[in-house]
This record gives C-alpha cells, sequence and structure tokens, in this order.
C-alpha cells in the first residue's frame, strides 16, 4: 500500500507550534491556550499541506472548481489515522475551520466558514463528508490563504447561550440554555 501522507504534518494542540506554521488565529489561540492551564479539548490541527498533499494524491478532488470531493472516504481515513497518524479521537468530534483568512485584525469572518459538529470521526463517511464540507466553504472565498482544520473532541457545555449588549440600554441582556449548541 502506498503512503502518500506518511511524513504529512498535523499539531496536536498544545504543542505549541501553530504560530511558527503560519496557522489562523483561531488555531494559533487555542493551541497556546494550554500553556496558560486553559480547559481545551483533546484536538489537533489538521494542517494545510495535507489539504494540498490530499488533492495531488487524488483523495480529494475539485468538482468544478466549487465543491471539495472524497470519492473514497476510507483511504482518505486511512491516510488519516493510518499514514498521518492522526490521533483517534474519542467520538463526537467537532470539525471547523481554522483558516487563515478568518479572525483577523482587519476583518472577521466568524460563521461565513462551514463547521460540523458531532461527527463520529471514526466512520469513514462522516468524516470525510465533514472535512470536505470545510474545505469546500474555503472556496467561497476568494484568495490565497492556509485552509488548516481542527479537530477537536466535543464537550458537553456547562453553560451555553448567547451574551450581547443592547445600545441604549444600561444593562446586558443574556440568553441562556442548557446543553451542547448544534
Amino acid at each position: 500500500c502506498q503512503k502518500p501522507m506518511e511524513n504529512t504534518p498535523f499539531i496536536w494542540l498544545g504543542a505549541k507550534r501553530a504560530e511558527k506554521r503560519g496557522v489562523g488565529n483561531k488555531g494559533t489561540l487555542l493551541d497556546n491556550a494550554t500553556q496558560y492551564k486553559l480547559p481545551v479539548p483533546n484536538g489537533g490541527l489538521l494542517l494545510d499541506e495535507f489539504y494540498h498533499l490530499a488533492l495531488e494524491a487524488g483523495l480529494l478532488r475539485l468538482k468544478q472548481g466549487q465543491t471539495v470531493i472524497a470519492d473514497d472516504p476510507e483511504a482518505l481515513a486511512e491516510a488519516l489515522y493510518d499514514d498521518l497518524r492522526f490521533p483517534r479521537l474519542a467520538t463526537p468530534v467537532a470539525i471547523r475551520s481554522a483558516f487563515s483568512a478568518e479572525d483577523r485584525q482587519d476583518e472577521s469572518l466568524a460563521g461565513f466558514f462551514t463547521s460540523r459538529l458531532n461527527v463520529n470521526a471514526q466512520n469513514p463517511h462522516e468524516l470525510a463528508d465533514a472535512l470536505t464540507a470545510v474545505y469546500t466553504s474555503a472556496l467561497r472565498r476568494d484568495g490565497t490563504f492556509r485552509r488548516d482544520i481542527l479537530i477537536m473532541e466535543m464537550v458537553d457545555a456547562r453553560q451555553a447561550g448567547v451574551a450581547f449588549s443592547e445600545a441604549g440600554f444600561e444593562d446586558e441582556l443574556i440568553n441562556y440554555a442548557d446543553g451542547t449548541a448544534d
């Protein structure tokens, strides 16, 4: 069996290597948070290099320049787990963009790119569907930027909701809901 991804890097969150690799703000902040003993779920960053090598190896392909496709989800999962040795995380996981085009000082693209929550990462089809959905969302944005992806274990929320302030009111309005956001 040929191993096209054998030396492809990923970064385990907490390795403190994201900034050196040019990962965007979201991934770098999560990677660095562990040094301050902040609770960060188990996970890692699947680096932009994986995306490009997966395209070259035929594990991913572009369909009409608008969609990223994985024709063989089992081969993609094998490349990720066996060749790359990305850790097999407990499920469910969140698969989210950590693209360098988002969350910059001059522009915030919060919510612009796709995230997939509650993914069974041990199921090659669910994994491939989530990865390709996140990669496809990068095609909606012009320009060249890193396409790093966060893969993290889901954790139950202690609190969930939305907090915001409203112009004209001195007090903050807070909405609270139990559970995990979906």
